[in-house]
């Protein structure tokens, strides 16, 4: 699934939490988000208006959408692979800046995985000497991560950053 295509289920999501949904047949769904009734058809990517008249809007459980989004592939994840001084001294520095920001989710020495904010995922692998591999999540591989990890971070000590500072 790409990432344009899980936004609109994170509407969908959205729109049942908050008793805005109308009905679905799980390809469309029938909302009202930002004072508008709009149809959103995950099959065909096209979010379009829709004339609800008086139908009633209620909640729904979104665990079954949830789900079904974690059994799905996301097609959004990119790697790469630099090597020198300025690969190593980037990916420092932005583990560095997710350090001081909580934005750590998983460090062990040689792979970190951290928030490289608007709502992605970004993975380094150091472990190679003069190397960094390192692995780009869209918004839907991101999202598929913090839930499987239940969005848990862990904090890094000083001497952890020390190392980091003087790569």
């Amino acid at each position: 699934m790409n990432d344009h295509t899980f936004a609109l289920f994170i509407r969908v999501i959205n729109a049942m939490k908050t008793g805005n949904m109308y009905h679905a047949n799980g390809a469309q769904w029938c909302l009202h988000e930002n004072g508008k009734d709009i149809v959103i058809d995950t099959q065909s990517g096209i979010v379009s208006a829709y004339n609800a008249g008086s139908q009633v809007r209620h909640a729904m459980d979104v665990r079954h959408i949830e789900q079904m989004l974690m059994s799905e592939q996301p097609t959004t994840v990119f790697t790469s692979t630099d090597s020198g001084y300025y690969a190593v001294k980037n990916a420092a520095q932005d583990i560095l800046r997710a350090a001081d920001n909580n934005g750590v989710y998983y460090f062990n020495g040689g792979q970190c995985t951290i928030d490289s904010g608007w709502g992605t995922i970004r993975v380094y692998d150091i472990g190679t000497r003069g190397q960094v591999t390192t692995t780009f999540m869209g918004l839907f591989a991101s999202w598929k991560y913090v839930k499987a990890s239940s969005g848990r971070k862990q904090g890094m000590s000083e001497a952890t950053k020390s190392f980091f500072r003087n790569l």
